[in-house]
């Protein structure tokens, strides 16, 4: 579920990244070159009715072009104003305005056709150039009128421009961050709800899943419940079946071992071993009124437990143990279950031994128990036959009987594998590995 969660954030988030990265600056560089492009054409009508103003004031009688008593834009009387304007006869000009006489812009020496316009961007500056031709009783006249803005005077409109849509693009991607967070606390805060349920479920504390939940969220806890239902009822089916059946088989066994023609020790060692599986099974219908799946058990408390015993079970042997835990590791299952897999196997492990075993545990994404001895190992050809249950090696005189077959069997159900391999340390080596979290 925390996984589901982490799905679905992740999914919210990749979209609000894809609007605050891709669209936001695309809307943004938008409007912006849309802006500049309005300003252009604006500047550009500006300059032509600064050109036709200019037009309008030459005396078109006269010897020589005369504006000097011209009525001028005021921008082309400011020296700094960054408006100019030039008038050109055979490639030479023969006025300028106020606002260029120390100013000296390169002009395009391309012929004009009369009445042809241009407007074109160059060394800084927007140019609006327009050719004349007109004669009178003096002679003809070919002129090219310009009027030149300086790049700086739209750069700075465009910049105020872009500093107010800054801000208030920076205001909508507040606003949809705050949208982005309470539309994740929404969407999430039902499956929070139901992953904190769920563990309460695993840890015993409710029995069932409740309270309202979304229409897509409901079915979901609907089935769960279902089956948390169905699973307690085969449970309980399970349990009274297995217990019945073993309690039915104790009084035949009790009963066969104090017969006279069971002593010889071949009859009384498989009376032993199916008084082992019986109590293991009786064992197994009595355990914990939860199921596997709800359990959480801490191993570090119960392999020290397990060695405490067997120091005193295998007293007479002065077995040196040696056990790696590190931090606390947890088993996914009944506490029973781990008993009986380290309990079988570190068992088994000092029947066989010398005089040291060696138990490990590890835990990054399985759980890994290993548990080693320095007897006298175990043949490759045999390993497969040592779980074949009541089967018993010839290299080992007691243990690796019934055991073995309950350990694997323990091993499978849940979803784990068991190993045998050479130790180091000259004996066999057992490896369990089971799922650190079925979830």
């Amino acid at each position: 579920m925390n996984k589901l969660s982490l799905s679905l954030k992740s999914r919210q988030m990749v979209v609000f990244f894809g609007i605050i990265v891709l669209v936001l600056p695309a809307v943004f560089l938008s409007i912006d070159q849309a802006f500049r492009q309005s300003q252009v054409k604006a500047l550009e009508q500006q300059l032509e009715a600064n050109l036709y103003t200019i037009i309008g004031e030459i005396d078109l009688d006269a010897e020589q072009v005369d504006i000097s008593n011209a009525s001028l834009p005021p921008l082309l009387n400011q020296g700094d104003s960054g408006t100019l304007a030039l008038i050109e006869q055979t490639n030479q000009v023969i006025w300028r305005s106020d606002s260029a006489l120390n100013l000296h812009p390169v002009l395009s020496r391309s012929s004009y056709s009369p009445g042809e316009s241009s407007f074109v961007f160059s060394e800084h500056y927007w140019r609006y150039s327009y050719a004349l031709f007109y004669d009178n009783e003096f002679g003809t006249y070919n002129l090219v009128l310009h009027v030149l803005q300086h790049e700086s005077t739209l750069a700075a409109q465009v910049d105020k421009f872009r500093q107010i849509i800054i801000r208030w693009f920076g205001a909508i991607a507040l606003i949809l961050i705050a949208a982005l967070a309470f539309g994740l606390w929404s969407t999430l805060a039902p499956i929070k709800k139901l992953d904190i349920q769920i563990k309460q479920v695993e840890k015993g504390m409710i029995q069932f899943i409740s309270g309202d939940f979304p229409k897509e969220l409901t079915r979901v806890k609907e089935d769960l419940n279902l089956l948390i239902s169905a699973q307690e009822r085969q449970k309980n089916r399970y349990r009274s079946y297995l217990s019945d059946l073993t309690h039915a088989l104790k009084t035949p066994v009790a009963v066969l071992r104090s017969s006279p023609s069971c002593t010889e020790p071949a009859v009384t060692e498989q009376l032993d071993r199916m008084t082992s599986i019986i109590e293991h099974q009786l064992r197994k219908a009595s355990s914990g009124g939860e199921d596997v799946w709800k359990k959480k058990t801490t191993v570090n408390p119960v392999l020290d437990k397990l060695i405490r015993v067997m120091s005193k079970i295998h007293a007479a042997k002065d077995i040196a143990f040696e056990h790696q835990l590190g931090q606390q590791h947890h088993f996914y299952g009944d506490e029973a279950d781990l008993m009986e897999i380290l309990g079988n196997l570190i068992d088994n492990a000092c029947k066989a031994c010398v005089q040291q075993v060696k138990v490990s545990v590890t835990q990054a994404k399985p759980l890994i128990l290993m548990v080693e001895d320095d007897g006298p190992g175990i043949k490759p050809s045999q390993r497969e036959k040592l779980l074949v249950r009541g089967q018993r090696l010839d290299t080992y005189t007691e243990g690796h009987g019934v055991g073995m077959a309950i350990v694997s069997d323990l091993v499978e159900s849940y979803q784990g594998t068991l190993e045998i391999s050479d130790s180091p340390m000259g004996g066999a080596k057992f490896i369990v590995s089971l799922a650190s979290n079925p979830h």
